[in-house]
């Protein structure tokens, strides 16, 4: 199977190219994107080719994080989801022939089916924070053994996380 995918080919060059996509098994699923996040940080780093050498990513390379869709297509032994439901995906490593570190910016993935989480369909493309949202909520419920979790007394920030804190705190 194939799907479109956006390229960062080199530095300054990105392009869509038609990839394919790995062959699909009996746990995974096909979902057609609908929504995906990028990071500002890191696709535009690559983009100007100014990115520290890290794992996975290098040229040519698929960007994308975050993902929301429809499943499309079901192995044999998925269960818990159904076609036509609205999933949440943190990323994809499923294009062939290029890197794809999370690989979010194509027109279907493949992903095994414990990777999606399912959605209400009108949160549209508000699903993509899910990973902001966990990665929040975890400051307030995960703790070094022994220690028990407190709000914080300062925020420093005011991106997306920053403030996203900052509410969490005030509703607490």
């Amino acid at each position: 199977m194939k799907a479109k995918a956006i390229v960062f080919e080199a530095p300054k060059s990105l392009r869509i190219r038609e990839l394919d996509l790995a062959t699909m098994g009996p746990s995974d699923i096909e979902v057609a994107v609908s929504f995906s996040g990028i990071s500002t940080g890191t696709e535009r780093l690559l983009w100007e080719g100014t990115m520290p050498p890290f794992p996975g990513l290098s040229y040519p390379l698929v960007p994308g994080y975050e993902t929301v869709g429809t499943v499309a297509n079901l192995g044999a032994e998925v269960s818990g989801l159904r076609v036509g439901d609205h999933v949440f995906l943190p990323g994809s490593y499923a294009f062939q022939g290029v890197q794809n570190i999370f690989g979010g910016s194509g027109s279907r993935l493949v992903v095994p089916h414990d990777r999606a989480v399912k959605l209400d369909p009108a949160l549209g493309n508000k699903g993509v924070l899910l990973a902001l949202a966990a990665t929040a909520h975890h400051v307030f419920t995960v703790g070094r053994e022994g220690v028990s979790k407190a709000y914080p007394d300062l925020i420093i920030g005011h991106g997306i996380m920053g403030r996203l804190l900052a509410r969490m705190v005030v509703a607490a």
